[in-house]
């Protein structure tokens, strides 16, 4: 089966089910409902890539290819796009962001390759639009992560890094414990960049370590 093939006939099942005559649940969801169900299929997909499962993968890539059609499809339904707007736009930023390929032909090195992205995404105007440096960073994210992705964004700003390290110095000293547990989570997360680690995967990885000899054990 071509790939062209492969599209449409995920695209004829999608919209036989969203018809009139189609599935009631499916044709019920809105962008809303369906949000948490791709955040879900996203994080089940990378358990495979962990998991190292060809098969497994596969099928959860086909779980998040269709959440995410049905997801486009929804927020036509909405009025917000015609659904094929995000393949237009993604393709159209593919190769905006990639003129050493389509543009200059210019041989550019890996690390030279991810510098001209992040200068390229600047002009961008959802990024121009952006009154600080934590809009960009998901909020759906997961906290270790979202800490990381803002440290990462913020590099070049050695201010906004002075005044985070003030604030998780400040929060310590905090009657809330909760507050300072989280200052001293936001803590070890700044660690985890000065030494280059991923503090969500480094979790993840123990977390991983720890069922399997619980599960080897049979504790």
């Amino acid at each position: 089966m071509t790939q062209a093939n492969a599209f449409r006939d995920l695209i004829a099942v999608i919209d036989r089910l969203l018809a009139d005559d189609g599935c009631p649940w499916d044709r019920e969801q809105t962008t809303f409902t369906l949000s948490p169900m791709l955040l879900e299929e996203v994080c089940e997909t990378i358990d495979s890539v962990r998991d190292e499962d060809a098969e497994h993968l596969a099928d959860e890539l086909g779980d998040l290819f269709v959440g995410a059609i049905f997801f486009a499809k929804a927020a036509q339904k909405e009025g917000r796009f015609d659904w094929e707007e995000p393949f237009k736009k993604g393709r159209e930023k593919l190769i905006r962001r990639h003129p050493h390929i389509f543009k200059d032909a210019t041989n550019l090195t890996s690390e030279q390759v991810k510098e001209q992205w992040e200068e390229l995404k600047k002009k961008e105007p959802t990024h121009v639009r952006r009154k600080s440096h934590f809009e960009g960073v998901p909020a759906s994210l997961p906290g270790l992560a979202m800490m990381q992705k803002l440290l990462v964004k913020t590099k070049k700003h050695p201010e906004v890094l002075r005044h985070l390290e003030t604030c998780v110095k400040h929060a310590q000293h905090q009657k809330n414990s909760e507050e300072v547990l989280g200052a001293q989570l936001a803590e070890l997360v700044l660690k985890a960049e000065a030494q280059g680690i991923q503090a969500e995967q480094a979790l993840r990885r123990f977390y991983s370590t720890c069922r399997q000899t619980l599960e080897q054990e049979k504790i």
